[in-house]
C-alpha cells in the first residue's frame, strides 16, 4: 500500500462515525501502520472489533493502539511476529 492510499483510508477512517467491525488482516501493516490507525481511532468512537491478524506487527505499538481507543472489544493479533521485549 503506498502513502497516499493509507493517508485517504485513515481520513476515512476518522470521518466514519458508524464503523463497528475493521478488518485489515493481511494487508502488510507494520508498527509504524499501528501508530497511524491509533491516531486516527483516537477519533472514531463506534469501532468494537478490529482485525490485524497475519501482518508485520512486531509489538512496539500496540500500546499507543490500546490506549488510544476505549471502545475495542476484539482485537486480533494471530500470525504477527510481536516480541515482548
Amino acid at each position: 500500500h503506498n502513502r497516499a492510499e493509507m493517508g485517504e483510508f485513515l481520513k476515512g477512517l476518522r470521518e466514519n462515525k458508524t464503523l463497528e467491525s475493521l478488518s485489515m488482516g493481511y494487508a502488510s501493516v507494520t508498527d509504524a501502520g499501528v501508530e497511524q490507525l491509533a491516531n486516527a481511532l483516537q477519533f472514531h468512537k463506534g469501532l468494537t472489533h478490529l482485525d490485524l491478524n497475519l501482518n508485520k506487527i512486531a509489538g512496539l505499538s500496540l500500546h499507543r493502539l490500546l490506549t488510544s481507543n476505549n471502545t475495542l472489544t476484539s482485537l486480533r493479533l494471530d500470525s504477527n511476529p510481536i516480541t515482548l521485549d
